[in-house]
């Protein structure tokens, strides 16, 4: 079977399902889907196969390298998570006690605006 014929039925085919699900306009989100298809179709069928694994291979390879780097200095970024948190361990208290103060100094003048 040719490309031409392979076409030609693939034509057919989409003919007749837009006949079937009343898809009257080329715009329709499904078509563009059907088209993006068929490039990759004809884009799988144009390359060498061993390429394309070797291509797939390169690309897991730099994904691999990527994620390590990333894991490595999240790794680095959690070991100083304790000492950062002994350091912080004051600043609850703080914001307690100043939440604490600004509400007294807002009831004072709530009540001085209502008596």
């Amino acid at each position: 079977m040719n490309d031409a014929s392979r076409k030609a039925d693939l034509q057919k085919a989409l003919a007749e399902w837009k006949k079937k699900h009343h898809v009257v306009s080329d715009n329709d989100p499904h078509m563009a889907f059907v088209e993006l298809w068929e490039i990759l179709m004809e884009n799988s069928r144009a390359a060498d196969p061993s390429q394309l694994f070797r291509h797939e291979m390169e690309q897991l390879t730099e994904i691999g390298k990527t994620f390590s780097k990333q894991s490595g200095e999240l790794t680095c970024e959690l070991r100083t998570v304790p000492k950062m948190r002994n350091d912080l361990w004051l600043f609850p208290y703080f914001t307690v006690a100043l939440v604490a103060v600004l509400m007294l100094i807002i009831g004072m003048f709530i009540g001085k605006l209502f008596l």
